[in-house]
C-alpha cells in the first residue's frame, strides 16, 4: 500500500501536467487561426445565361457499412454455483388394483350366420261363408187388391167328369185357377271359396356335401400290395373327400286366384204352369135381363160347396218382374303372405364368459426415493474475442447527371401562381438490401 503522502505528491504533479498542456493549446490556435475573407458581392448572373441546374443520382450502388452483428469465439464456460435438485422425488412405485365394479357371467356370439326372413308383407281378404240373394233385374206395375169379399159357389159343375157347364148359369165374373206341373231339382245351398296357385316360380339355394374321392382317382405308390379283405393295407392312400356344391330348387306359387266350390246341396221343388181351370167367381143377378131359365128346369143339387175369396176393389203397385241371383259374403277372412324376403344375421354359436371386473381403481405408493443430483445453477465465461458476423449495407449515389431548365424573366407584371416558390422536400430513395449471392458478409 502507497503512503499519503506518495498520493498526494503524485496529484500534484498530474494537475501541473494539464495546466502546461492547456496553455499550449490556446497558444497555438492563436497562431493557425486565420481572419475570414470577405464576402463576395452578389452580381445578378441570370441575364447571362437564364438557366437553373441541379444534379440529380442515377445510379445507386450498396457498399459495407459498420459491423451490426457480433459474435464471441474462443470463450469457455465454467460453473461457478451448484445447487441439489430432485432430493425426495419418488423414483420407484409399487402399483395396487381395487374392483370397484364386477359384471357377469354373460354368454355372447363367436359364430354368426344369415337366414331369410320376411322384410314385407301384403294381406289379402277372402270370402269364408258366402250366400245367394235375389235381387231385381227388370221392374213392372201388378194389379194388387185393396178390398176384399168372400162367397159360397157350387163346385160341382168344375169336377173333371162335368166338362160341361150349366147352359143357365150366368156368370157375372169368371176367374181362373192355374193347373201346376211340379218336380224337383238338385242346387247349391252353400258355396266355399278356395285359393289356388295361378303362377308359379322356382326358388334356389346353394347346397353343399362332402363326397369320397375313388381310389383310381387318387396316386398309389408304386410299392402298394392287395391285401387280403379284413386287414388293412399299411400303403393305401387315406380317405379324401371333396366339396360338391350344386343349386337345389323348389316351386313356390308367386300369384294366387280364388274360385267359388259348392260345399252343401238341397233339393228344390220348381213348379211350372202347364193350363188354367175356369170357374165363376160372381154369378148373375136375376134382374140382368137376360132370359129366364124354364119353369122346368131343376139344376142339379150341390154337393160340393167352397168359400171363396175374390176381390171387389184394384190398386196398382210396383213390383219386380225379373230377379237374379247376387252372391253375397257372410264372413270374411283375412290372410297374409310374404310378398318379399331378407337376409337377416343370427348367431350360430355362443360362449360363455366368466365374472369379471369392468371398472377397477388403481393406486401406486413410494418404495424408493431419489437422494437428489447435484447440477450446475450459474455459469461464467472466461476469455475469448468479439468476432464481427455481418454488416450493415449503405446505400450511396454512383454517378450523378446535371439537369438544366430554361428560366422566364418575371416583370412583376404577372399573377403569382398557386404553390410557386415552396421548398420542394427532397425525396428520399429507399432500396432494398439484398446479400449478393457471390458476397458473404
Amino acid at each position: 500500500m502507497r503512503s499519503s503522502k506518495e498520493l498526494i505528491v503524485s496529484a500534484a504533479i498530474s494537475s501541473c501536467i494539464a495546466l502546461l498542456f492547456c496553455i499550449v493549446l490556446t497558444q497555438a490556435n492563436h497562431v493557425v487561426t486565420k481572419p475570414p475573407p470577405p464576402k463576395p458581392k452578389h452580381v445578378d448572373s441570370y441575364g447571362d445565361h437564364q438557366k437553373y441546374c441541379y444534379r440529380k443520382c442515377v445510379r445507386y450502388d450498396s457498399i459495407k457499412g459498420e459491423c451490426s452483428t457480433y459474435d464471441w469465439e474462443g470463450t469457455t464456460k465454467r460453473c461457478v454455483q451448484y445447487k441439489t435438485v430432485g432430493k425426495g422425488r419418488c423414483i420407484e412405485y409399487k402399483r395396487r388394483e381395487k374392483c370397484l365394479k364386477w359384471e357377469g357371467p354373460s354368454t355372447i356370439c363367436v359364430a354368426h350366420g344369415t337366414r331369410p326372413e320376411c322384410a314385407k308383407s301384403e294381406k289379402l281378404t277372402t270370402c269364408v261363408q258366402e250366400d245367394f240373394r235375389k235381387s231385381c233385374k227388370k221392374k213392372g206395375y201388378n194389379g194388387l187388391c185393396s178390398e176384399w169379399a168372400f162367397r159360397e159357389i157350387c163346385v160341382d159343375s168344375y169336377a173333371q167328369a162335368n166338362k160341361k157347364p150349366d147352359p143357365y148359369a150366368r156368370c157375372d165374373l169368371y176367374s181362373y185357377i192355374p193347373k201346376l206341373k211340379c218336380y224337383h231339382k238338385r242346387r247349391c245351398a252353400h258355396y266355399k271359396v278356395d285359393s289356388y296357385c295361378v303362377k308359379h316360380h322356382n326358388k334356389c339355394r346353394k347346397e353343399c356335401k362332402y363326397v369320397e374321392v375313388k381310389t383310381q382317382d387318387l396316386y398309389v405308390p408304386h410299392n402298394a400290395v392287395k391285401v387280403p379283405k379284413g386287414k388293412p393295407d399299411p400303403y393305401a392312400p387315406p380317405k379324401v373327400f371333396k366339396k360338391v356344391c350344386f343349386k337345389k330348387c323348389h316351386r313356390i306359387c308367386s300369384e294366387f286366384s280364388k274360385r267359388s266350390t259348392c260345399d252343401k246341396y238341397e233339393n228344390v221343388k220348381f213348379c211350372k204352369k202347364t193350363g188354367y181351370i175356369q170357374y165363376c167367381a160372381q154369378p148373375a143377378s136375376s134382374g140382368d135381363g137376360y132370359v129366364q131359365k124354364p119353369d122346368n128346369y131343376n139344376p142339379p143339387p150341390c154337393k160340393n160347396k167352397k168359400k171363396i175369396k175374390y176381390c171387389i176393389r184394384w190398386k196398382k203397385e210396383r213390383q219386380c218382374d225379373e230377379y237374379r241371383k247376387v252372391r253375397v259374403c257372410l264372413k270374411r277372412k283375412t290372410l297374409y303372405y310374404c310378398a318379399s324376403y331378407k337376409f337377416t344375421p343370427f348367431c350360430t354359436q355362443y360362449e360363455h364368459l366368466p365374472k369379471r371386473c369392468v371398472k377397477k381403481r388403481h393406486s401406486k405408493k413410494c418404495i424408493n426415493k431419489s437422494k437428489g443430483q447435484r447440477v450446475c445453477c450459474k455459469y461464467a465465461l472466461e476469455g475469448g474475442k468479439q468476432v464481427c458476423r455481418a454488416k450493415a449495407s449503405i446505400t450511396k449515389c454512383a454517378e450523378f447527371k446535371t439537369i438544366c431548365h430554361k428560366v422566364q424573366e418575371d416583370n412583376n407584371d404577372t399573377v403569382p401562381v398557386r404553390g410557386f416558390g415552396k421548398k420542394k422536400k427532397k425525396k428520399h430513395h429507399y432500396h432494398k438490401k439484398k446479400a449478393h449471392p457471390t458476397k458473404k458478409h
